[in-house]
């Protein structure tokens, strides 16, 4: 239990480091001087602010103060997967703080590799005071705070209660860098298919931030007919449809397989898109920072792929290579079988007669002679038989 001391302690490093983790929230580079600050607090002692990705099977040492940098980099490549504190730290709940001497004492594994190779050397750094941030999407956010054993109950009694007060704080804050901050490494190998592709493509998070374009997409973006990038680099569509189903899609290609997603495409007025995505798993080792807490298990690259609609193919079939005008086009492609001439004339605002006129040019310049015919010929330009 805290002593008045200890509770004043408390009180005081909650207020001064809380003001840091708030900034922290909209700069994620202070991020540092937040841990900074944990260590200086009771000197001695070493704290880190810790992503496990599980789906790796890996603890990565992410921001770290008071320790030697030779200790971070072997447990970097190797002892953080060997960590028997690690399945303590998953099995315990979310903003609850943690005290090694009562979950998993170093005595008690002491003859593992992880003891004798690397943490007795380590030096002051046998217990350990704890909070798990976040829990999700295969990764957890942990703060750790090494400390010696000989005064390991007086040290757990402040950081504890510390850690306690902090923790909601702290959740709040990197989930804030999380929304404003999406970040993620693109493997080479969807980098080099960017560079070859001659079609609009781009890698993109599930919720449609941009992560890169290739070439012909980047043009597509300038355009802005189709795709624009809004806020925060997140992906805006002005056709409904085609938002829809690229968010579908991409949705499918972020959920796991790493394969094609179906063949989808979306009709607009004189063109179809086509859209392919692929599943990328994005490479969270080596990434500076807070990098890999905010980046996403998986990316997707799109591919967006025009074709002329069937209305615009029969279109430019009409006037091209039969001669009709425009208005005997217009006429044309309604007479599919669909409408009556009565009906065509209405829907064009042109009397009766003057379709009548329109329909007989339009059999002598395709050489048809009735209606029934004329409605196969427009059903096969469209592609519709």
């Amino acid at each position: 239990m805290a002593g008045f001391g200890d509770r004043d302690f408390v009180q005081a490093a909650s207020e001064d480091i809380g003001r840091l983790v708030d900034q922290a929230a909209f700069d994620p580079n202070l991020w540092h001087e937040v841990v900074a600050e944990l260590g200086r607090r009771i000197p001695g002692t070493k704290p880190a602010l810790q992503v496990f990705d599980t789906t790796a099977e890996r603890g990565i040492p992410m921001l770290h103060w008071g320790w030697e940098t030779g200790s971070i980099d072997a447990y970097a490549r190797h002892y953080g997967t060997i960590n028997p504190w690690t399945p303590v730290v998953l099995q315990t709940p979310a903003l609850v703080s943690m005290y090694s001497e009562i979950l998993l004492p170093a005595s008690s594994f002491r003859d593992t590799e992880f003891y004798t190779d690397w943490l007795r050397h380590v030096g002051e750094a046998e217990a350990s005071s704890g909070i798990k941030l976040l829990d999700g999407d295969g990764r957890l956010a942990v703060v750790t705070i090494q400390h010696g054993l000989a005064r390991a109950d007086r040290t757990h009694a402040r950081l504890g209660p510390l850690l306690d007060r902090l923790g909601p704080r702290m959740r709040r804050a990197l989930e804030a860098n999380r929304v404003r901050f999406p970040t993620a490494k693109v493997p080479a190998t969807a980098r080099a298919l960017l560079a070859d592709l001659a079609d609009p493509a781009f890698v993109v998070t599930g919720d449609l931030h941009l992560i890169e374009a290739s070439g012909p997409g980047q043009a597509m973006l300038a355009a802005g007919d189709l795709i624009r990038v809004g806020a925060r680099n997140r992906l805006h569509f002005p056709h409904a449809r085609l938002g829809r189903a690229f968010a579908a899609e991409t949705a499918l290609a972020c959920a796991g397989s790493e394969t094609l997603t179906g063949d989808a495409s979306v009709a607009l007025a004189q063109e179809r898109i086509r859209i392919v995505a692929l599943s990328l798993r994005t490479d969270l080792t080596g990434q500076p920072g807070l990098a890999p807490l905010f980046s996403p298990n998986r990316l997707a690259l799109v591919i967006l792929r025009r074709a002329a609609s069937g209305q615009a193919r029969a279109e430019h079939s009409l006037s091209g290579r039969f001669g009709l005008s425009p208005a005997e086009t217009r006429l044309a492609l309604l007479m599919d079988g669909s409408v009556s001439l009565v009906e065509a004339a209405r829907i064009l605002g042109i009397g009766h007669e003057t379709a009548r006129t329109q329909i007989r040019q339009v059999f002598a310049k395709l050489g048809l002679s009735r209606q029934s015919e004329l409605a196969v010929f427009v059903q096969r330009l469209k592609g519709q038989v």
